[in-house]
């Protein structure tokens, strides 16, 4: 939790400076994006800040079921559901990554 959340923090305030410091908000939009999708460091960036704040997250609802839910089948149902929705956003966020195609 310690390394992912120090890497998540590096991650998080390079992307607030590209995006809200060294551009101005009001250029950001498709082609910005496409742009910037184009070469594969920043799509990795995008992938990695994605992975570890889905990681981060989800260990850390993990920990705070364990420690608040008391009835063990509720834990369950409840981490069950957890690890479903993770994976269907980790998914579906690398499919967006991997997938998208700059349209001319």
């Amino acid at each position: 939790m310690r390394i992912s959340g120090l890497f998540l923090v590096l991650l998080a305030a390079g992307h607030m400076f590209i995006m809200h410091v060294f551009n101005d908000t009001l250029n950001l939009d498709y082609e910005f994006v496409a742009a910037r999708w184009d070469t594969p460091y920043w799509r990795t960036f995008d992938w990695l800040l994605l992975t570890l704040s889905i990681l981060h997250g989800t260990n850390g609802l993990r920990i705070v079921m364990h420690d608040n839910i008391a009835n063990k089948t509720f834990r369950q149902l409840a981490l069950y559901g957890l690890y479903f929705t993770s994976t269907a956003f980790f998914v579906l966020g690398t499919y967006v990554l991997v997938a998208f195609v700059r349209e001319v």
